[in-house]
């Protein structure tokens, strides 16, 4: 959102960073032309930039309904996001409890893989375990994207 305020604040610079350094297929004229009406549509308050406002999305589709897109104006209740839903906090709380789950088990193994090493020696089984040595950083972000990933999946 800063960078819609910045870009509207300093229309200039910003055509000149477009020219500079991202594409000349538009002429310095045509680019301050599209700036002055992203300004117009996106509005000129920098604060509202990315607000959804109930009431303007109630005179679109009254619009929609009057050009004969739409059969009535009602605006569906879940198209502008509260927080009040509950969805945030019904994953919130079992994704950090799968989170510290997961940590703890990790510390655990770590704490105590000499002595699983050690058992694994004397059992004579999985000798490629033994000899694998410290487990990589990589190894133990693949494992907690798995394990983040379960109750996504499972949901979907």
């Amino acid at each position: 959102m800063k960078g819609w305020a910045y870009a509207l604040a300093n229309k200039q610079a910003t055509v000149d960073l477009i020219l500079r350094g991202y594409s000349a297929k538009k002429n310095r004229e045509a680019l301050l032309f599209e700036a002055e009406h992203t300004e117009i549509l996106v509005g000129r308050d920098p604060a509202r930039i990315g607000e959804q406002d109930p009431s303007r999305w109630r005179r679109i589709a009254a619009t929609y309904r009057q050009l004969g897109l739409l059969t009535d104006d009602t605006v569906p209740a879940a198209l502008i996001w509260d927080g009040s839903d509950g969805n945030l906090r019904r994953w919130l709380i079992p994704l950090a409890l799968v989170a510290a789950g997961l940590a703890t088990a990790a510390l655990l193994a770590y704490r105590r893989r000499r002595a699983l090493r050690a058992t694994i020696v004397r059992l004579g089984a999985l000798p490629r375990f033994v000899t694998m040595g410290r487990p990589r950083l990589s190894l133990i972000m693949s494992l907690l994207f798995i394990g983040l990933s379960i109750p996504v999946l499972i949901s979907s």
